[in-house]
């Protein structure tokens, strides 16, 4: 178990979340809590960072085993999408994405 402590700018540069972004997951319970190292210093156990990295899921629909697995559009497809947002009369909101053209 590596007990080296990260501290704020290094976590944000492992996990390429924001300041934000981490206070709210810690806030959650949905990140590893801080350390207090001294009044005005924090950090966080590498890892318990490197194990909340790798628990988080993959995301859905890009699951390639390698580079040479990645689906790439043949170039005589039509791969112009659009992404747009419809306001039902209820006030709520559909998001259709990835729709051609």
């Amino acid at each position: 178990m590596n007990n080296e402590i990260w501290r704020k700018w290094h976590v944000r540069n492992h996990t390429g979340l924001s300041e934000t972004t981490i206070w709210r997951l810690e806030r959650a319970g949905d990140f590893p809590a801080r350390r207090q190292l001294s009044n005005n210093a924090v950090g966080w156990l590498r890892s318990e960072v490197e194990a909340w990295m790798v628990s988080r899921e993959p995301s859905v629909g890009i699951q390639c085993k390698s580079n040479n697995d990645a689906v790439r559009p043949n170039a005589t497809q039509n791969t112009s999408l659009t992404n747009s947002v419809a306001v039902t009369p209820d006030k709520s909101y559909s998001l259709n994405i990835g729709e051609k053209v």
